[in-house]
């Protein structure tokens, strides 16, 4: 795929701030990294590194036996750069706040429902806007000038590439024709090495860490219950193949605004 999803109307985009005002307290913004401490009171969070090449930066397991009670469990790849999994940890929290029963909006819109929810909730439109003006965005830019942009902004929210150009988009700054430039068919040459270099260059290095934490207590004991009900998803059933030679070696180290971008 390799176009942009269509837009969610604007009063399915106010029903979701007013989800997100009526149901997560912030003591800060951007909220960054606070998004586990948001994350934690509704999920156990299990942080561990899959290999590089795993596309999911995060799943969920619903209702898991834990200490005479049942939780949510979110699986955070610890293997992908901070960024990845904050975004991640903001969309699983979507899922568990169940705002798609809130919409009343069928199942198939469930993925980008909880993709704007999660925008909504690291890059606030009122403080998106401040921190790019902040950056010195301008109507004329230059491919490269905007991605420098786009880089100040995955810093000052910690969040992911595509999720910053897709919210340009979707604050109708950026036209559709070019967010998907920059997102599928990289809009200058080397992008990715462009990006990188510019991120090291801005001393951005907080982009790049991967952190390959591992933080969870039990990690062996939740597989093997899941198998035991058989209730192992694909994701969960490919972690169990892939590291069930040294997950129990591991356990014991584990927890102890009318703005519109013409890109020349």
């Amino acid at each position: 795929m390799n176009n942009l999803p269509d837009l969610l109307p604007n009063n399915v985009v106010s029903k979701i701030n007013s989800f997100i005002d009526a149901n997560i307290k912030f003591e800060e913004r951007p909220l960054k990294e606070g998004v586990f401490n948001i994350l934690r009171k509704y999920a156990v969070l299990v942080f561990y590194p899959l290999e590089e090449n795993e596309e999911n930066d995060a799943f969920l397991l619903r209702d898991m036996p834990w200490e005479g009670d049942k939780k949510h469990f979110v699986f955070i790849n610890s293997a992908k750069t901070k960024e990845k999994q904050v975004f991640a940890a903001a969309h699983e929290l979507g899922h568990i706040l169940g705002i798609i029963d809130y919409l009343g909006i069928d199942k198939t819109q469930e993925e980008l429902v909880v993709n704007r929810m999660a925008a909504e909730i690291l890059m606030p439109e009122d403080l998106f806007l401040e921190r790019i003006r902040k950056l010195g965005i301008k109507k004329q830019l230059t491919k490269e000038l905007f991605l420098e942009i786009v880089i100040g902004v995955m810093n000052e929210f910690s969040c992911t590439f595509e999720a910053v150009v897709l919210r340009f988009y979707e604050l109708g700054l950026l036209e559709r024709s070019d967010a998907e430039a920059f997102i599928f068919k990289k809009a200058i040459d080397n992008q990715d090495d462009y990006v990188h270099r510019i991120i090291v260059e801005k001393k951005f290095e907080e982009l790049l860490v991967v952190t390959k934490e591992k933080n969870i207590d039990g990690l062996s004991q939740i597989i093997n219950e899941l198998t035991k009900r058989g209730q192992l998803t694909p994701k969960a059933m490919r972690l169990k193949k892939k590291y069930a030679t040294f997950i129990a070696q591991d356990e014991k180290n584990i927890l102890d605004d009318n703005l519109k971008i013409n890109i020349n």
